[in-house]
C-alpha cells in the first residue's frame, strides 16, 4: 500500500484514497481521517485549526476530509470514502485557506486541495508540512 502522505498533494487522486479502504489504512502521527468537513462556527474553526497546528508542531501529515473511520475493532481504520458535497468547491478551498490564515499563529502555509470523486463528490485534503517556525497556537495574534 502507498504512504499516502508521502505523495505530493497534487498527485493524490481517488485511487489512492480507495487503496486505503482496501488496504485497511490506520491513522498515526501523520495520517487522520474526518468523514464531514464542517468550518462554520467558531469552534468547528477552532478544532480545524488545532488539527492542523498539531500537524505543524509534530512530524507533519495529511488530514482527509471526507473519509469515515471505523469504530469499535476498525477504530481509526479507514472503512468509506463518503466524500463531502459542495455547490462551490473553490469558494469551500479558500474558505478553509482562509480559516486557517486567521486562526494560526504564526501563520502557515498548508496545501489545500479538492480530491474530485466519481460520485460526484470531493474528498478536501489538507497537507500540512512540519513547521521550523513552531509552536504554532491558535487563536492568537
Amino acid at each position: 500500500m502507498i504512504e499516502i502522505d508521502r505523495l505530493p498533494i497534487g498527485e493524490i487522486a481517488e485511487a489512492h484514497l480507495q487503496s486505503l479502504v482496501t488496504g485497511k489504512a490506520s491513522e498515526g502521527r501523520s495520517l487522520e481521517f474526518k468523514q464531514d468537513f464542517k468550518i462554520g462556527s467558531d469552534s468547528e474553526k477552532k478544532e480545524f485549526c488545532t488539527d492542523v497546528a498539531s500537524f505543524a508542531n509534530a512530524a507533519g501529515g495529511l488530514m482527509l476530509h471526507g473519509i469515515r473511520a471505523g469504530k469499535d475493532a476498525d477504530q481509526g481504520t479507514a472503512v468509506e470514502i463518503v466524500g463531502i458535497e459542495t455547490g462551490n468547491v473553490e469558494s469551500l478551498l479558500l474558505q478553509a485557506e482562509q480559516v486557517l490564515y486567521n486562526g494560526i499563529s504564526p501563520r502557515l502555509m498548508v496545501g489545500v486541495r479538492a480530491i474530485p470523486l466519481s460520485s460526484g463528490k470531493v474528498v478536501i485534503a489538507i497537507k500540512v508540512q512540519r513547521s521550523s517556525i513552531a509552536p504554532h497556537a491558535v487563536g492568537r495574534d
